[in-house]
């Protein structure tokens, strides 16, 4: 099976100098505010349908997912300059280690976004290289491109998104490891930091809906429809969740056409609607029915994002969440990266790797914007060993409280108290 290893972005966003994201099972990513972590957090979405949904002569969809990356081309070079910006894929495959390179350019007279050059690499030799005829196709609405596999020249009919589409005739060897690149970039479920609130009622869902929606917007006709036409077993994993985690029960009534999802407490018999409850519980029902339904292959995506899971959520729960996290991350050919703000949730995850409950060479974290001092990288990647201790920790980072601990009893002591 193929696998992505790493992405590099280069001038790409806030982000000048060359960044290189090393993938793992589980990817917490932490950072301020303003940092740069959404850039961070949704580029696996976009390269996703860039490789499996691409559409002619488009390099990046702008709205993949459901969600705005950015308001136009121009916002992806950074500064918003007119240099090009690159796109790098690190892939293994049966031993074998492939990276590939995108350099691409916006075209402010077009208002759109080109690919100058592709370079396919193996074991660091040039295996492929497309290129623009000519400087005069960076402005051409469907350019012409120049392959040379091995240095003989062959045809390109054209991108799709990111995906190169060869001309009949073409080496098999193009379609073979430009296809196994597309099979080691993911399909990705995403959920953003703020999931939508649910009402009383829903229709008897009529179509089974394709994912949960960035905001979580399906997840009750998801769970609706997998008990009304399904075995239950997925509404059955949330509901136990939430029984052991949440001390709340989760049921589906359904009445006239109308299907209601309900929670109720485990010593009482009387049940609430959802959006008769606390934020807590519609905040985090859409992310553990991504997770049991990653976890049971109900879908096919296989690398889930979730931005901050914790929202709304009593700091007890973080840790309930990671080990949910863990459990997915640990399916074969499963991700999940997660952005987050609580330092509950990145303990826990220490916690169990010092339990070995889970390996230490499974988890990464990025952390975005900490940098001490001018001139160093914005993005630091740090690893975990057997004890949970990290390889590196950015100044500042979870310190906080400790802070005001000692401000509090240096205050104290002053009062005499």
């Amino acid at each position: 099976m193929a696998q992505l290893n790493a992405i590099s972005i280069s001038r790409y966003r806030s982000f000048k100098d060359e960044v290189r994201l090393q993938l793992a099972p589980l990817v917490i990513l932490i950072g301020r505010n303003g940092s740069g972590k959404s850039v961070i957090s949704r580029l696996m979405l976009l390269l996703s349908e860039a490789f499996h949904k691409g559409r002619p002569n488009e390099p990046l969809n702008l709205r993949a997912g459901g969600i705005i990356h950015a308001l136009s081309g121009r916002d992806l070079p950074h500064l918003k300059g007119v240099l090009p910006f690159s796109l790098t894929l690190e892939v293994t495959h049966e031993e074998k280690r492939l990276e590939l390179q995108y350099v691409l350019r916006f075209i402010p007279e077009k208002h759109r976004i080109t690919i100058e050059t592709c370079i396919l690499k193996q074991a660091d030799k040039e295996i492929v290289k497309i290129s623009l005829r000519n400087d005069e196709q960076l402005s051409v609405a469907d350019p012409e491109y120049v392959v040379l596999v091995n240095g003989n020249p062959h045809q390109l009919q054209q991108f799709c998104g990111l995906m190169p589409i060869f001309q009949d005739g073409a080496p098999s060897i193009l379609k073979d490891l430009f296809g196994t690149i597309a099979d080691a970039v993911p399909l990705v479920s995403y959920l953003g930091p703020f999931r939508s609130e649910t009402g009383h009622f829903i229709g008897s869902p009529q179509y089974v809906p394709q994912d949960l929606g960035s905001r979580g917007e399906h997840t009750v006709e998801i769970l609706a429809n997998n008990v009304l036409r399904g075995d239950g077993r997925l509404q059955a994993s949330v509901s136990k969740w939430l029984e052991e985690k949440m001390g709340h029960r989760l049921s589906l009534h359904s009445e006239d056409g109308f299907s209601r999802i309900a929670l109720s407490q485990l010593k009482a018999d009387a049940d609430v609607s959802l959006s008769e409850t606390g934020a807590g519980f519609s905040q985090v029902l859409p992310i553990i029915t991504q997770n049991f339904m990653s976890q049971m292959s109900l879908s096919p995506e296989n690398f889930l994002i979730s931005e901050q899971p914790e929202l709304h959520l009593h700091p007890a729960a973080h840790g309930d969440l990671a080990d949910l996290f863990i459990s997915t991350a640990q399916n074969n050919g499963r991700s999940v990266l997660i952005e987050t703000h609580s330092e509950q949730l990145i303990m826990r995850v220490r916690r169990r790797i010092a339990e070995n409950v889970i390996n230490p060479e499974d988890v990464v974290l990025w952390s975005i914007g900490h940098s001490r001092q001018a001139g160093e990288s914005d993005v630091r990647i740090i690893s975990l060993d057997r004890t949970g201790t990290p390889s590196d920790w950015p100044e500042g980072v979870f310190e906080e409280s400790l802070q005001d601990l000692t401000a509090l009893r240096s205050a104290a002591r002053e009062r005499g108290l």
